[in-house]
């Protein structure tokens, strides 16, 4: 698989799948890692957004846990607490 196949040389693998493989691969590039790195960053961007959201269900069952005098106090701690985690990501978690 070390060897770079010519578009030309690629009808003589039809029947062989390892070498249609290596077709696409040499005749797609560069161009795949590109996808694979805007798949990567996708993937990245939504998982963080579903724990955004779990944190505000998380929010929302210790809303409905306390009392009602304390739901204000628990929903400003878990604001700060989103607050706090998503500055201690930006400074750290590319580290």
């Amino acid at each position: 698989m070390d060897k770079k196949i010519d578009s030309t040389e690629c009808f003589q693998f039809q029947d062989d799948i390892y070498g249609q493989l290596a077709c696409i691969e040499s005749a797609m590039g560069s161009s795949f890692k590109v996808q694979a790195d805007t798949v990567k960053v996708i993937f990245l961007i939504f998982c963080a957004s579903l724990v955004f959201l779990m944190q505000a269900g998380f929010a929302m069952v210790c809303a409905g846990c306390v009392r009602k005098k304390n739901v204000q106090n628990t929903m400003l701690k878990n604001l700060l607490d989103v607050c706090g985690s998503s500055i201690a990501f930006y400074f750290f978690g590319y580290a």
